[in-house]
């Protein structure tokens, strides 16, 4: 039977927890073995767990610290790179068992804020390496009281961007949630036509 987790928790969540001093690094919690049944970005894909008492347990996994180029966006619009993206997901966890730890909720939906682990390896750190995805951190000047794992992740950024790895090919990429807030806004002048 499957059981299809609801959850729902503002993204001020994420930046609280990243701004809070005291983390030295992800807070331990509880590790689910999980099959990645689908990729839906560079930064976000569907698990399916054994969850206690011997449920199935499918949910999205909104990986941790990083965001990737919009692969999709209203079913239509893509932003550049967010297929690469997509893809390099794709070869690095589709089909695979990956260690799920969830951390919260992410906006109102039913996705999970997730650290996401293959083989021991840190998959949004692995992402953030190739150069597609961004670390989702609150502001620069927050940078000293973040967690370890953002620092370490905003380091890898640092190396891909010289690198010109992945989307830092471009010399000023957009972030993608620069790219959907412009296009919301431009839908929002459709409408009040």
């Amino acid at each position: 039977m499957k059981l299809y987790l609801s959850m729902s928790l503002v993204f001020t969540i994420l930046f609280s927890f990243m701004a809070t001093s005291s983390f030295a690094q992800k807070p331990e919690k509880e590790v689910l073995r999980a099959k990645v049944v689908e990729v839906m970005s560079g930064s976000s894909i569907r698990v399916k767990a054994l969850a206690p008492e011997n449920k199935t347990v499918e949910f999205i996994c909104m990986i941790l610290g990083i965001d990737a180029p919009v692969f999709l966006y209203n079913g239509a619009i893509k932003q550049p790179y967010g297929g690469e993206s997509k893809k390099e997901m794709e070869v690095m966890v589709m089909g695979q068992e990956v260690e799920v730890t969830m951390h919260g909720h992410f906006f109102h939906s039913a996705d999970g804020l997730c650290s996401v682990h293959k083989d021991g390896r840190d998959v949004g750190l692995e992402m953030i390496k190739k150069g597609y995805a961004w670390v989702m951190m609150g502001s620069e000047e927050d940078e000293k009281k973040l967690p370890l794992f953002l620092k370490e992740y905003i380091k890898a950024q640092k190396e891909a961007r010289a690198k010109k790895a992945g989307l830092w090919k471009d010399q000023d990429p957009t972030p993608p949630w620069r790219f959907r807030k412009t296009i919301r806004e431009k839908e929002k002048e459709l409408f009040k036509r």
